[in-house]
């Protein structure tokens, strides 16, 4: 018998990890559900079991070996070079390629890729396979330092030897391959790009996927296998939905059961090839049940495996998860993470599994991480954020989740949160991963984007009579008349501001501002005024952790006691409050109707809740066009253009003319750009890389304001982690520490912060909190943060 000394890791054999990592990736392939046009299944399969068994072949070097048996020692970038197991692998899964799919260049250098930047972020394709000369002299002495011996042996052992012949592996094979980028890269291959379509980006995408997930499965959690649950059955929904004393007189329960019953008919009668679907009903009407009840409908219909439910907001990923998880509770699931996952930035790394006899294993924090970031579980709660740049990314961390779109039904909630200009770059993608990755969409909303055209059949409403549901609605009206006397002065609103809340002493009313100095300035006015109303104060200046407490309360207040509520733009999609009048600065009409969704959802009392809008002048500075596009809020001035009172019935029309006006007037030329590159496979170039800035960081970065004791508790602990040495371990305790620190992070305009401030994370200590924060407005914007020492936010 042979005694295999090579290691992977410090704790792992590499004949282990090697055979771990290709039984693991074959395992997932033959899993998957796909289907390209262009590539056949088993040559796919040929380039995922030969990448597998390659992917570390460079580890058997002695230079490799050396490190891991002394990793503390210091080492130069001559010794970090030799040691490094990525570029010589490539080279030697590329060479069996060719042996073994002999006509097909383009999977020979998609597995060359694959290997190469297994531990790194996707590149142009074009500099992924350019080589400088001193890096293929690095991999002539590596092969002169390698046991190929037993490395042979390894192979040996594997499944797959009727076609990986061990005498493959030897110097002079290998160095055939490093002769095929020398003395430069062939035209031909450079060439290959003219030919590129977005199938390869998802081929490529789906290849490296599975490598990634497999490797890291197998350092993580070795021989450990996770147990696979059940999918929740849509009649646990349905008993759940009948678990609530609805009133069939109310017109919101009458379209809340409509819908749900009309949604399940609709399915009955699809098609497999129906992919793109909608639900485009009213605020409040039930859209969480409804479209999680289609989902496990087509997934009992069609055999799809698993659900990723998508909300652009954390506040509403909770709450969704809340509702999915008593459903899952009275199914009698069990109560694992492979049943239900909560995945974003600020949920706990916890992974807990239900074994036999309900012995409850509760995984490591480092195994629990990776376990929620490949999205492990048969319903999984994310953000749009997630979703996106797990489609559309060139980074390794990203795309390692993009195996799971693969036969699944997703779902993205409050869809027109989309920025307009990526309209086109989503209808591409969507269509591509549920036609070639056999998965089903669902776009859910309110107030329908026209990404897809259901005129033209390109997107299939799951709720007939959708439009009729919407005339039958008379929660609220909307006022728009002060739009028509033009822009109003800052002293006249305040003006008219105190004299509603005196006028309204027994409702509950809500300001929406456009900016958060208009809302602090709106706030400091009704507070000093004898009003009888509580007022509280949103914005995203107050501490995450003290803002949920007020949202709390505002959700649950007391009856007899009326509340005012002054807030910014966060409270319009995502938190679930109801109060009787809501007033907004001029936005955006997707904006607006979600301050509409904030007003009267359960039509209390048959009286209607009120929505005023306002357009407010800049003066002072207090309002700004910066926050929203120009372009939007010209087309919601011509939709509304000569509107006085706009009633409840209308809403679904206005939406569909300003939809529409969008997509004529629009530019899609930002999703023209990155399509191209996706279409080229330029994953990184010096114009820009595959990637969507749904996020504006360019004028706001972070603070951490140390508030109180848990906070000083947390930060030592951040602190403390960032000192480990590094490792699998030190990664998911800095992401679990981090959670708690995001309690208390909230974000700033950068000229607050010191002019030499650098990218990392500003930390604002307990003894000087004061100066700077308010414990009812939060951070003071005029204010000037003095010269602190940052730290890195890994």
């Amino acid at each position: 018998m042979y005694n295999y000394k090579l290691k992977s890791h410090p704790d792992r054999l590499l004949k282990d990890h090697i055979l771990g990592v290709q039984n693991k990736a074959l395992l997932l392939f033959d899993k998957l559900k796909f289907d390209f046009s262009n590539f056949k299944r088993e040559e796919l399969r040929r380039v995922v079991s030969i990448t597998s068994l390659f992917h570390d072949f460079g580890k058997a070097t002695s230079f490799f070996q050396e490190y891991l048996l002394n990793p503390d020692v210091s080492s130069t970038e001559e010794d970090r070079k030799k040691r490094r197991h990525g570029l010589i692998s490539a080279l030697m899964a590329f060479g069996i390629l060719q042996e073994k799919i002999p006509n097909n260049l383009i999977l020979q250098l998609i597995g060359l890729i694959i290997v190469r930047q297994h531990h790194g972020n996707l590149n142009d394709y074009k500099i992924l396979l350019t080589f400088k000369d001193k890096d293929l002299s690095n991999v002539l002495l590596q092969i002169e330092n390698l046991n190929f011996n037993e490395f042979q042996n390894i192979v040996s052992n594997s499944d797959y030897t009727s076609f990986i012949n061990k005498d493959f592996i030897n110097k002079d094979f290998i160095k055939q391959s490093v002769k095929c980028f020398q003395p430069r890269t062939p035209l031909k291959i450079k060439r290959l790009s003219r030919n590129f379509t977005i199938e390869h980006y998802f081929v490529v995408n789906l290849l490296y996927s599975i490598l990634l997930q497999a490797d890291k499965t197998d350092a993580i959690l070795k021989d450990d296998k996770v147990p696979q649950f059940e999918l929740l059955k849509s009649k646990n929904v349905e008993s759940f939905k009948n678990s609530f004393n609805n009133n069939l007189e109310k017109p919101i329960d009458v379209i809340r059961e409509n819908a749900f019953y009309s949604a399940i008919e609709t399915i009955n009668n699809l098609k497999s090839d129906n992919r793109i679907l909608s639900i485009n009903i009213p605020t409040g009407s039930g859209k969480t049940i409804t479209s999680l009840n289609a989902a496990l409908k087509l997934c009992e219909k069609f055999n799809h495996d698993h659900i990723i439910y998508c909300l652009p907001f954390t506040s509403v990923i909770d709450q969704n998860f809340e509702v999915f998880d008593k459903i899952c509770e009275i199914a009698k699931l069990p109560d694992s993470t492979g049943v239900l996952l909560k995945h974003h930035h600020l949920a706990d790394i916890s992974y807990k599994i239900v074994k036999e006899e309900n012995i409850i294993k509760e995984y490591l924090p480092n195994e629990a991480l990776h376990l929620i970031e490949g999205w492990e579980s048969k319903i999984t709660v994310t953000t749009f954020v997630q979703l996106i740049y797990s489609l559309i990314s060139y980074k390794n961390s990203s795309l390692r989740k993009f195996n799971r779109f693969s036969n699944a039904v997703i779902i993205l909630d409050e869809i027109q949160s989309i920025p307009h200009k990526y309209w086109s770059l989503i209808k591409t993608i969507l269509s591509k991963t549920a036609k070639w990755l056999n998965s089903k969409i669902i776009l859910v909303t309110a107030t329908m984007p026209l990404i897809f055209s259901e005129e033209n059949n390109e997107i299939i409403e799951l709720i007939k009579g959708k439009k009729e549901m919407f005339q039958k609605l008379s929660r609220i009206e909307l006022d728009v008349l002060n739009l028509n006397k033009g822009r109003m002065n800052w002293d006249e609103f305040c003006d008219s501001a105190i004299t509603l809340a005196m006028d309204n002493s027994e409702k509950n009313i809500l300001f929406i501002m456009n900016t958060i100095r208009s809302a602090k300035q709106l706030f400091d006015v009704l507070s000093k005024n004898n009003i009888v109303h509580k007022v509280f104060f949103l914005s995203s200046h107050i501490i995450p952790k003290e803002r949920l407490r007020r949202i709390e309360y505002i959700k649950n207040k007391e009856k007899g006691k009326p509340i005012l509520v002054v807030s910014t733009q966060l409270v319009e999609a995502g938190v679930d409050i109801d109060l009787d009048i809501v007033v907004r600065d001029f936005a955006p009409l997707d904006s607006i109707f979600q301050a509409c969704g904030r007003c009267n959802r359960e039509n209390r009392n048959g009286v209607k809740g009120k929505v005023i809008l306002y357009s407010l002048k800049d003066s002072n500075n207090w309002t700004t066009d910066g926050i929203y596009k120009d372009f939007l809020k010209q087309k919601t001035k011509k939709v509304l253009k000569n509107k006085e009172i706009i009633y409840e019935s209308e809403f679904y029309d206005l939406a569909y003319q300003y939809f529409k006006e969008i997509k004529v007037g629009g530019s899609q030329e930002s999703s023209n750009i990155l399509l191209k590159r996706i279409e080229c496979l330029k994953y990184q170039e010096e114009e820009g890389k595959i990637e969507l800035d749904i996020i504006d960081n360019d004028y706001s970065d972070s603070i951490f304001v140390e508030l109180d004791e848990k906070a000083k508790d947390y930060w030592l602990k951040y602190q403390n982690t960032l000192e480990m040495e590094n490792g699998f371990n030190k990664n998911a305790l800095l992401k679990q520490v981090r959670r708690k620190l995001f309690e208390y992070i909230i974000n700033i305009p950068k000229k607050c912060l010191p002019a030499e401030h650098d990218t990392n994370i500003y930390y604002l200590r307990n003894n000087r909190v004061a100066e700077f924060y308010d414990n009812i407005t939060g951070f003071n914007i005029d204010s000037q943060l003095p010269l602190e020492k940052s730290v890195d936010f890994v």
